[in-house]
């Protein structure tokens, strides 16, 4: 108990009153919120290496293609939709070359970014809602793989990626590479031909051209019945 807290007690016994006893009680319920010391970031728990790689269903490296809501039908107003390239399935059943992934969107406390467009990234995904998501935002980790790898097993992959950042020091990335050299079933995905998601704007855009050119057609054809 703290001076503050000790100087409250000591006006509640000589004021007294319902009143003063309810100003007492919240500020002692403040300062013990304040004295708490959780390991999160933002809203989200602190989690280990150790607990990314045991509570992802998947795992994957790839680069992220562009972050745009119109990738799906009916896009939710709270979520993120990515449209992300997989390089290597280090854990897990994708088998596409291109995966939309999201995020919590704008208006969520939670919310992250998987990145900028380009950068590479290591995901420790989960499916939630029939897409996966990141567990948390430190299941997204960016880093560099090198083109010319060639990826016979895991630890072949740990010596040819870097990991750019990391919520620690260098012990966090040694971690990372250590269990990425023990997962026992990745998968090259760079052979795999890209069949690219369409956004749903270019959907729209097709119809409305050739609804454009057959309007036209009718137009002639009755202005030359006109002359």
């Amino acid at each position: 108990m703290n001076f503050i807290t000790i100087y409250f007690v000591l006006v509640l016994e000589e004021q007294g009153g319902e009143v003063m006893k309810k100003i007492v009680a919240v500020m002692i319920a403040i300062i013990l919120l304040f004295s708490i010391s959780i390991k999160v970031r933002g809203c989200w728990e602190y989690l280990s290496v150790e607990d990314l790689f045991e509570m992802a269903d998947d795992i994957v490296i790839g680069r992220i293609v562009k972050q745009d809501n119109r990738l799906v039908d009916s896009p939710d107003d709270y979520t993120d939709y990515w449209l992300v390239e997989v390089d290597v399935v280090l854990r897990g059943s994708i088998e596409k070359r291109q995966v939309i992934i999201t995020t919590p969107g704008e208006g969520i406390s939670t919310q992250f970014s998987l990145g900028n467009p380009g950068e590479q990234v290591l995901l420790f995904l989960a499916t939630y809602d029939q897409y996966l998501t990141p567990i948390t935002p430190q299941g997204v980790v960016g880093i560099t793989l090198a083109e010319e790898a060639v990826f016979q097993n895991a630890t072949k992959l740990s010596e040819v990626l870097k990991v750019e950042q990391g919520y620690n020091d260098e012990g966090y990335s040694n971690d990372i590479l250590r269990l990425i050299a023990e997962e026992d079933s990745v998968v090259d995905m760079r052979s795999i031909e890209i069949e690219e998601i369409p956004d749903e704007s270019s959907a729209v855009i097709v119809p409305m051209s050739i609804g454009g050119v057959a309007l036209a057609g009718v137009l002639l054809i009755f202005m030359r019945k006109r002359d």
